[in-house]
């Protein structure tokens, strides 16, 4: 699934069954060849098999090996593309040794990719889906919060796809997904993006400030509509909070001085000169 994900992501449309046939059988082989060499199968492997397809995977499907590749070569260039330039050293090796769960914060920095393109769904998407099969396999689990900042990256995109299937197994893994979106009005009806939220069981709405946005979170959450007015004047730090099928209730947001510290998004905003200082 998150193969499929990343090639649709790369080349802006869905695979067809045929690239999709040369994509599975690419992927069994490569895993088939990293076991055999103990090695850590990567994505390069998987493109190396789609540009040069084992003998035995063609005759299986009673064509030659020529036609295999035809097959998949526009996903394998195009896959090839992104690990070799947009994503380069980010998704084409194995994970880094010391990446690791156990620590009280991981923070994946992606402020540097580029907004346009597939890049930060594909990362996100990435990320969510080998944490969830590290926390799936630990012996030892420690009930994890998965926090995505600027989640419409995933709005419109297969990525969504796959991190709602990885939501599927939250609970059993005692994983809590934190999705934090900036305006509802956003999301596409029928999407996953919209199941992804609509699967959330606590729900925290803060100000906004157009009609049409309140009114999507209205809708979305299934609000009274005595919430609209309280949704367009919320103060500042303060917020709609539902829980379950729980009637909404208002919160007030407390931080602490580390907290009000590590939030501080306005320094560049206020910064004075020197000589302003003086």
């Amino acid at each position: 699934m998150l193969l499929r994900a990343v090639a649709e992501e790369v080349l802006g449309r869905p695979i067809s069954p045929r690239e999709g046939k040369a994509l599975r059988t690419a992927h069994r082989r490569a895993l088939k060849d990293a076991r055999a060499q103990s090695i850590t199968p990567t994505i390069r492997l998987v493109i190396n098999r789609m540009i040069d397809p084992a003998e035995e995977n063609s005759s299986y499907l009673e064509i030659d090996k020529t036609t295999l590749r035809e097959w998949g070569y526009d996903v394998a260039f195009e896959l090839e593309r992104f690990v070799e330039e947009d994503l380069a050293g980010m998704i084409d090796n194995e994970t880094t040794k010391d990446v690791k769960l156990k620590d009280g914060l991981t923070v994946f920095d992606v402020s540097q990719l580029p907004e346009n393109g597939p890049a930060l769904a594909i990362v996100m998407t990435v990320t969510n889906t080998w944490m969830t099969n590290r926390l799936f396999k630990a012996k030892n689990r420690r009930q994890t919060h998965f926090v995505v900042e600027e989640a419409w990256h995933l709005v419109q995109t297969s990525a969504a796809k796959v991190i709602r299937r990885n939501q599927k197994v939250s609970r059993a893994i005692g994983l809590s997904n934190w999705f934090f979106f900036h305006h509802v009005s956003d999301i596409p009806a029928g999407t996953d993006a919209e199941a992804i939220i609509k699967e959330c069981d606590t729900v925290l709405v803060y100000q906004q400030k157009k009609a049409p946005d309140a009114r999507a979170a209205v809708d979305m959450f299934d609000l009274p509509a005595s919430s609209y007015p309280t949704i367009l004047n919320l103060a500042t730090g303060t917020c709609l909070m539902k829980i379950g099928n729980e009637a909404p209730f208002e919160v007030k947001h407390l931080r602490s001085d580390v907290e009000t510290i590590l939030t501080d998004t306005d320094k560049a905003l206020v910064a004075r000169t020197t000589s302003e200082k003086e």
